[in-house]
């Protein structure tokens, strides 16, 4: 399944000054200091509490959904220079997928015509592991997925927000597994912007243990 039920994500989503300088002695003038300023505040990404936020039929009855299916959610604030790495593992699955949504639950087209969904056998591994669902190997290999402003020109990238979308609209990843096996490892979420860079823990009810 290629795109994601507005009806469903819907339903998720809803659920889930400084003051004055004193003034200086007097004297003769001090030279400016040496030192760069401060970077901004708001340079900083903007992160969410946790990463995710697990939906399926134990937590949603809405549209029927599909007892062989388990989906995990993470919401981020577009901001611009924002990118999102998703440092994760091939599951033991029929199928996953990542998919970014945009403030209307709904899939898109980046600004640079890049598709808002990447489907397992088109993930690439990282250096030394082998992707699972392009040749008969283990499960378990390693994957970097990025969301970014321009997704087109990098491999394994989804687009962070269609164009036109003004900062501090929200968007959401969805990571979609079918069938699993065993254990899911989650991927590792990493927030960067303006040379700054925040890990965002998993969240605490995310369920990785098949029903």
């Amino acid at each position: 399944m290629r795109y994601w039920k507005p009806l469903v994500l819907a339903a998720a989503l809803a659920l889930s000054t400084a003051a004055p300088a004193t003034a200086a002695q007097a004297g003769p003038p001090r030279p400016p200091a040496s030192a760069e300023p401060a970077t901004p505040a708001s340079v900083e990404p903007a992160t969410p509490d946790c990463a995710w936020h697990p939906l399926g039929y134990r937590t949603s009855n809405v549209a029927y959904p599909d007892t062989n299916s388990q989906y995990w959610l993470l919401h981020y604030t577009v901001q611009p220079g924002l990118t999102i790495s998703l440092d994760g593992r091939y599951p033991d699955a029929r199928y996953a997928s990542f998919a970014s949504y945009d403030a209307a639950n709904s899939s898109f087209t980046g600004p640079d015509g890049a598709a808002s969904v990447l489907t397992d056998h088109r993930i690439d591994p990282d250096r030394g592991s082998r992707n699972p669902y392009r040749q008969p190997v283990r499960p378990g290999g390693k994957f970097t997925v990025t969301v970014t402003e321009r997704a087109a020109a990098r491999p394994n990238a989804l687009p962070l927000a269609p164009a036109g979308t003004a900062e501090g609209a929200q968007g959401t990843v969805v990571y979609r597994v079918y069938l699993p096996h065993g254990t899911i490892r989650l991927p590792q979420v990493t927030f960067l912007r303006g040379g700054h860079r925040a890990r965002v823990a998993t969240c605490a009810d995310a369920r990785t243990t098949p029903a």
